[in-house]
């Protein structure tokens, strides 16, 4: 993988449509030290021109007619693997593709202003030498930026993060940080505990709760999950209602009338 400071960053374009791969190439084409080396329609062609020609980043579609991008990342080695950023125009595919360590995930059309946040990203990786895999911090990271979208996603059950899009970007999530689940329309709101504002990701908090698989997770209204982890108390509010308070928040979140024998049973010590 040629990736030495002051080198051009060599870029391979594998897209099965003739305009797509066109404006992939302009857009290289207007960014200073990154250079087209290959440009491939199939995954065959894709994976002849990465076994005979070093990169450092492939610009890889999903729906490649019969095949599939990943099938040309089964192909190869390490020692040939460039850095990916897939470029497709499905969502759902992003947390396979964070999986395989993809650096980024473009959504078309891919905007010029989209694509040189990839590039920045690529640059930083390259001229510093590091791996495209990201390991998830006990906090939020960044993972890439995504467009004007959220993730088709849902909980990974078994790795304990999150994936969510805020401002554009994806971020991985500690799933033990999170403090309240939120639906809005079609998508969730996560809040995380030190964090002022929201990430989102597509779906519903019924199919979330259930992929979250109880506690400390529960739900206490149609539209809200908390983490028990980070609930300060459970208050009654000028209606009896019961409310809970999240640690560090003023927040009181009403809990639903179809809960509030859930919530009795909690405070009584009947659920653990």
């Amino acid at each position: 993988m040629g990736s030495a400071t002051g080198q051009v960053i060599k870029a391979v374009i594998v897209d099965d449509e003739a305009s797509a791969r066109r404006w992939l190439r302009t857009l290289c084409d207007r960014v200073d030290g990154l250079e087209v080396v290959a440009e491939c329609a199939t995954a065959r062609e894709a994976s002849l021109a990465l076994r005979n020609q070093a990169s450092d980043v492939l610009f890889l579609d999903i729906r490649l007619g019969p095949h599939t991008g990943f099938q040309v990342l089964n192909g190869l080695s390490f020692a040939a693997m460039p850095h990916v950023v897939f470029v497709t125009a499905h969502e759902q595919y992003a947390v396979k593709a964070f999986d395989r360590a993809a650096v980024d995930y473009l959504l078309k059309p891919v905007r010029e202003e989209r694509f040189r946040m990839a590039i920045d990203r690529i640059k930083r990786i390259v001229v510093n030498g590091r791996s495209g895999v990201v390991d998830p911090p006990a906090r939020c990271s960044g993972v890439g930026a995504l467009a004007d979208v959220t993730l088709a996603a849902r909980l990974p059950g078994a790795s304990g993060h999150v994936i969510a899009e805020r401002e554009g970007s994806f971020h991985v999530l500690d799933r033990g940080l999170i403090t309240v689940l939120e639906a809005d329309r079609n998508y969730i709101l996560v809040w995380c505990r030190g964090d002022e504002n929201p990430y989102r990701m597509r779906g519903t908090i019924y199919e979330l709760h259930d992929a979250l698989g109880g506690m400390p997770f529960m739900q206490i209204n149609r539209s809200v999950i908390v983490n028990m982890t980070h609930s300060a108390r459970i208050e009654r509010d000028a209606d009896s209602h019961f409310c809970f308070v999240m640690h560090g928040s003023d927040r009181h979140i009403r809990v639903g009338r179809s809960y509030h024998s859930q919530i009795a049973e909690l405070i009584r010590g009947k659920i653990a």
